[in-house]
């Protein structure tokens, strides 16, 4: 079973329209800001050509110098990168329509997936106790092969989310949270506080 995306090449917008009246639509979603420490997270575990870009941009975003070799076999070893740095990164476009610009992992949610746009179907709580339950009645309904799961737990539960914001001062935190004020708003999410 193929998945087929609205950002697939070669669609225009008849075809776009066409599966928007017609395609079966889910969204899932989470926390905002648990989805930034679980991906602040991936970032510091995966050991992938995106990590080491990633960790590069948001080095030198932070004013940090990067040691280089002039031997291309020896690679190069990138300093850890802290959860406040990240932050800086995430949050340094202050205008709300540069937010389109920022990656996709971190960007807030109702600009990847327009929900007020877009009549979805199903939406999956992925914070929600029931997850498990709720994902596979939708993967069921889609007629989704028996392998396919949603995420079954919430990886960055609220003592994770404090051990990693209660790091940054009040004013990242701030600008962080403000940051996903829509995807508050739209999901319904209560805004986390750090006290």
């Amino acid at each position: 079973m193929g998945v087929t995306r609205l950002s697939d090449k070669y669609q225009n917008s008849e075809d776009i329209e066409y599966r928007l009246r017609n395609y079966t639509k889910f969204i899932a979603y989470r926390e905002p800001l648990g989805r930034v420490v679980s991906d602040y997270r991936q970032i510091r575990l995966c050991n992938t050509p995106f990590r080491e870009i990633m960790c590069t941009q948001i080095l030198k975003y932070n004013n940090i110098s990067i040691q280089s070799t002039n031997n291309k076999h020896v690679p190069v070893v990138l300093p850890e990168i802290t959860f406040p740095q990240f932050v800086n990164f995430v949050t340094r476009f202050v205008d709300k329509k540069r937010h389109l610009d920022l990656n996709i992992h971190w960007r807030p949610t109702h600009l990847i997936c327009h929900p007020c746009h877009i009549d979805y179907d199903y939406l999956v709580d992925l914070n929600s106790p029931g997850v498990v339950d709720e994902s596979a009645y939708v993967l069921k309904a889609l007629g989704a092969p028996s392998w396919l799961q949603l995420p079954q737990e919430n990886r960055s539960g609220n003592e994770t989310m404090f051990t990693f914001l209660s790091q940054l001062s009040a004013a990242q935190f701030e600008r962080l949270r403000s940051q996903y004020d829509d995807d508050y708003e739209i999901f319904g999410y209560q805004k986390f506080n750090l006290t």
